[in-house]
């Protein structure tokens, strides 16, 4: 479905299920509950904050391929400080296959010399060191990757879209406008599935009771009814624009149930620009293509990026 007005009323019947929560979805077969959930996205929005508040590095190097460096970047920022074996959950290496996310999991859960109170850690890895059974640990670090990684595979996205889209930027445009902008065109949750449910035969007599159903705000955010010049990537628009009503705009998902996610990618996705555009960094000029993987998380990959000034 990509119409905005029936994607809004599919939304509005009723609250995701826990199959339907990209993030919280059951791990292992084990059901995660909504208190529990809470209790990670307010450890992993605590180490978010700790982080912006450290003041922008003066020399770093961001040249290279995106979105890998962007999302070491992040990754040394917001869990630099966790053990190796935690640290390494939010590696990329490990989207290859669920079987290297659990075998690197099973290894670390087994490993003497477990995190201790007084060791420096985020707050998110803080809650590993609580657990002492293998298992609870094994949940535990499950539980990390689920909630540390996303941070940086979005982020990470998000900025590389920016740069794909438009770098090197206009010096008025805010960081704020372009990353809306790039949202709209490169959303990172590019779809949201629901299970079968009664209340969608109802609200659509194309859909049976049976049906699954995925909704696209990738098409519906560059529908020509709700966008003037709806393939261009104009930042500007969002001056005139706001992008918690604007009809089928959904990159956090819809108004009733957004993604508790999005306070932490826009901040730290402003920091990330804030770097890149005061050293000015952009898309290598040598580069006029680039490939967008068909896969959970839509993102523009082996970008090559450098100074441009």
């Amino acid at each position: 479905m990509a119409d905005a007005a029936l994607i809004n009323e599919l939304l509005q019947a009723r609250p995701a299920n826990e199959m339907e929560r990209p993030t919280f979805k059951p791990l292992n077969g084990q059901s995660i509950s909504r208190n529990d959930a809470s209790v990670l996205m307010q450890a992993v929005g605590h180490d978010v904050r700790v982080a912006l508040k450290k003041p922008l590095e003066q020399r770093i190097d961001l040249s290279g391929k995106w979105p890998l460096t962007g999302h070491n970047y992040l990754r040394d920022l917001v869990f630099g400080v966790d053990p190796y074996r935690l640290k390494l959950l939010v590696d990329r290496t490990l989207e290859l296959t669920p079987k290297l996310t659990w075998t690197v999991i099973a290894a670390g859960a087994a490993l003497p010399g477990w995190l201790r109170p007084t060791d420096p850690a985020s707050a998110v890895a803080e809650l590993t060191g609580t657990q002492q059974s293998y298992q609870a640990r094994r949940h535990a670090m499950g539980l990390y990757r689920r909630v540390a990684a996303p941070v940086c595979f979005t982020v990470a996205a998000l900025v590389t879209g920016a740069l794909w889209l438009g770098s090197p930027f206009d010096t008025h445009t805010s960081n704020k406008h372009i990353l809306l902008e790039t949202l709209r065109l490169l959303p990172p949750s590019w779809n949201i599935l629901r299970r079968s449910s009664p209340e969608f035969p109802e609200i659509d007599g194309r859909i049976s009771g049976a049906d699954d159903v995925l909704l696209l705000p990738i098409l519906s955010h560059r529908d020509p009814r709700l966008w003037e010049a709806p393939d261009e990537f104009q930042p500007d628009r969002w001056h005139d624009l706001d992008p918690d009503t604007h009809p089928g705009y959904l990159p956090f998902g819809h108004a009733n149930e957004r993604c508790w996610g999005r306070h932490m990618v826009m901040p730290l996705a402003e920091r990330l620009l804030d770097l890149l555009r005061r050293d000015g960094y952009a898309v290598s000029s040598e580069q006029t293509r680039a490939t967008v993987p068909l896969a959970g998380l839509l993102e523009v990959v082996d970008v090559r990026v450098g100074r441009h000034v």
